[in-house]
Order: structure tokens, then sequence, then C-alpha cells
């Protein structure tokens, strides 16, 4: 995997780079190993921003399983198809809708979520020099144009630290037993929840 480098001659800060600066860049694409020109940091961080995603993602799906009532196969079936602004909007409407005991937790630390900005980070063009990172967002509504997320390497470290937290905020107001969490997990194999057709044959009858 590669991740489009993107060095202009100015070295100007996120905040001063635009679409229309990178039109007089050079661009090549880099060995992954020499990440010489991102913030120092920016790896790491953007590895763990989308790994603690994938660890909230498992627990908002149990969240609307919760509310909803639904069997855990039936939920994995509703949210499957969903992406994430369509399931969170669901989520935030249960959430307001219940007696959860943490629900104001449950609801601020959801916002937060929301306003992480996942999707523009995994869809967006990559520009990076030492100290700045810019997103440059190609809206794919209404009149095309493009959106640009500027970060300085601080305001990185930040939003990622802030995105745990409120992940980690999440996790604790949801409160989830590990027994039902990990039952919820596996039920997202359907053949798992299935009864075999046929008992297992001992493979010493197998001649």
């Amino acid at each position: 995997m590669a991740i489009m480098r993107l060095i202009t001659a100015s070295r100007r800060a996120a905040a001063s780079l635009s679409l229309y600066s990178l039109l007089e860049s050079v661009m090549y694409y880099p060995k992954i190993d020499s990440p010489a020109d991102a913030p120092p940091d920016f790896y790491n961080l953007f590895g763990q921003f989308h790994a603690v995603w994938l660890a909230n993602d498992t627990l908002l799906d149990y969240a609307i399983h919760q509310l909803l009532g639904t069997e855990a196969v039936e939920t994995h079936i509703i949210v499957s198809g969903m992406m994430f602004g369509a399931k969170s909007r669901l989520l935030m409407a249960l959430l307001k809708r219940s007696n959860h005991k943490n629900k104001n937790d449950l609801i601020d630390a959801l916002k937060k979520i929301q306003a992480a900005k996942r999707d523009k980070f995994a869809h967006s063009y990559l520009a990076l020099d030492r100290e700045s990172v810019l997103f440059i967002e190609r809206t794919s509504y209404g009149a095309y144009d493009i959106v640009e997320h500027p970060f300085t390497a601080q305001e990185f470290r930040q939003h990622v630290a802030d995105f745990i937290r409120a992940a980690q905020k999440f996790q604790s107001a949801l409160d989830p037993d590990d027994e039902e969490l990990l039952g919820f997990v596996k039920a997202a194999d359907p053949k798992a929840s299935k009864s075999p057709t046929t008992s297992p044959q001992d493979p010493a009858d197998k001649k």
C-alpha cells in the first residue's frame, strides 16, 4: 500500500496548502518505509485512529442490538449494509428514546465520534509535510467541489486523542457484558448460529 506524498517547493503549512498549489507540486509514490516528509508520528497516530474506530464500530452495533431488542444475527443483517452516517443516526435516535442509565454520556460520546471525520480521512487525498497534514475531500453530492481539512501536526495529534477518549467514554458508558458482547460478535457468522445437519464422522470411519 502506498500513500501519496506531495512535496511543495514552498514547504507551506497545511493551512496554506490547497489543491491549486498541488498542481505545482512534485507528485510521486514513495515507499511506505521511508515517510521522510510526514510528521514523525503521523503513521502511528493514523493507525491508532483506524484501529480504535474498528473496535468502537463493534460497540455501536452491539448498542443498536441492545436498544432494538433484536436477535444478534438479525442486528448484523440490519447494520451490515449501513454506512456509518446512517448507522450513527439510527443509534442516536434510539438512544434519545431509551431509558439507558448512562444515556447522556452515550449521546455525548457518540456526538464526538460522529465529528471525528473518519469518512473524510478514509476517502480524501492526502498531502503531508514534516509539520502539517491536509486531507482533500471531494464532494459526493450536489455540485462537485473540494473541501480541505488542514491540521498542524499538534492539531492532528489532539484530534486523534480526542476521538480515542470519546470511544473510551462510549465503551465505559455502555458497560457491555464481556460474554454477551463475545456472543454478539460470534453471531456475525450466520453459519455459527446453525446446528449441523449431520453428525461429525470419526476420521477412523472414513475408509
